[in-house]
């Protein structure tokens, strides 16, 4: 059983009330939300079509406050089931309202994130807690603004990822469209964190699964995985990795078992296919293995433990690329004992700590006071 430190990259904090969002949106935009003071006013997330949980929420019912609010939304209560309970040395916040970029409107989406960012900032990362640390939002409707803001909200020590959530132009990141991101991320030495889950709460703007949205939550939550694939896929295919030769790209909540098919996959079409792209100039699987890292949550369930390590072995290089996540408060959150049971031993250092050291650059930051958290929150 391991018992050493562990990192985890998938925490979703949130907000208690909408009122602390639409109170550090600019005025034009608080207006616009508001209205004419009726009691009415506009939602502050995107028309959904995410489908409900059979069993009425996504949340474990303990995760619920003493105080009433949110799951997420209360510190005492994230410390003592998260970071005490699980032995938590660093975690990473990814909000759970994070669809602020998929709202219709790209100028508002934009005011929306940063606001969110701010008040991350203010809220969470200015608690006196080395154990917590932030994403910054990206608004991918507008990539050079969604440059800014990483530039802007990145400069805060306690932002250690840069958050992709929703595909706003409708194209895999690898599409040029997105590269002021990318750029921007490997600037400040942030890995770019891809949470799947976004695209079905688009609206019907786009949709990153075969044949569009299933009609069932069963379908949805096992199609998951589908355009994490296309958008890694794209990265590889399209140079992005040639061009920010020390980006990282973390696929959160993306499964694992598909890496080594992707791999094989496209090592085996790369003599015949590869004219078509100046840009892939090693194998494809070299760029997986150096750039792409996934989450543990959710990992695939083989009726045997075994039978999902002979699938990574033969892959190889799996256990430099798999970190712990444990999606809490979320109803099939994972604990570290559970995750321990389902890999290698000898794998353990490695994905509950090691590998998200190196890939968030934790090994080469320093703790941080408690007032520099701060500073990335706008005026």
């Amino acid at each position: 059983m391991y018992d050493g430190p562990v990192i985890d990259l998938d925490v979703h904090h949130t907000w208690n009330s909408d009122s602390e969002i639409i109170d550090r949106l600019p005025q034009r935009w608080r207006e616009y939300v508001l209205g004419p003071g009726n009691g009415r006013r506009l939602p502050i997330g995107p028309a959904g079509r995410g489908i409900q949980h059979p069993g009425g929420v996504n949340k474990r019912l303990e995760t619920f406050p003493a105080n009433g609010g949110r799951p997420g939304s209360d510190y005492e209560t994230l410390r003592k089931q998260l970071l005490e309970d699980y032995r938590i040395e660093r975690c990473v916040l990814g909000f759970d309202n994070a669809l602020s970029p998929a709202v219709g409107d790209p100028y508002f989406a934009k005011a929306l994130v940063a606001a969110v960012n701010d008040w991350n900032a203010e809220t969470w990362l200015s608690i006196d807690d080395d154990r917590l640390y932030g994403c910054v939002l990206v608004p991918t409707q507008l990539p050079e603004e969604a440059a800014k803001e990483i530039r802007r909200v990145g400069k805060n020590p306690k932002i250690v990822a840069a958050l992709l959530t929703f595909n706003g132009l409708n194209r895999p990141y690898g599409h040029p469209l997105y590269l002021p991101i990318f750029e921007a991320a490997q600037e400040l030495d942030l890995p770019v964190v891809m949470h799947a889950t976004g695209a079905e709460w688009s609206g019907g703007v786009l949709s990153m699964v075969a044949g569009g949205q299933g009609a069932t939550r069963l379908e949805q939550h096992s199609l998951l995985i589908e355009g994490g694939i296309h958008h890694v896929l794209s990265l590889i295919l399209n140079g992005v990795f040639e061009r920010f030769p020390r980006l990282k790209f973390v696929a959160v909540e993306a499964g694992t078992a598909w890496l080594p098919w992707l791999a094989w996959k496209l090592d085996a079409h790369y003599d015949v296919l590869r004219r078509e792209s100046r840009w892939v100039r090693k194998r494809p699987s070299e760029y997986l293995r150096e750039h792409v890292s996934v989450t543990t949550q959710p990992l695939e369930m083989s009726p045997k433990p075994e039978q999902l390590w002979q699938l990574y072995e033969a892959y190889g290089g799996m256990e430099n690329q798999l970190c712990f996540a444990t999606d809490y408060p979320h109803w099939d959150a994972d604990s570290p004992a559970y995750i321990g049971r389902r890999i290698p031993e000898a794998w353990h250092t490695r994905v509950f700590h090691d590998n998200a050291l190196g890939i968030y650059r934790w090994d080469r930051r320093s703790r941080v006071p408690v007032d520099a958290v701060a500073e990335g929150a706008s005026s």
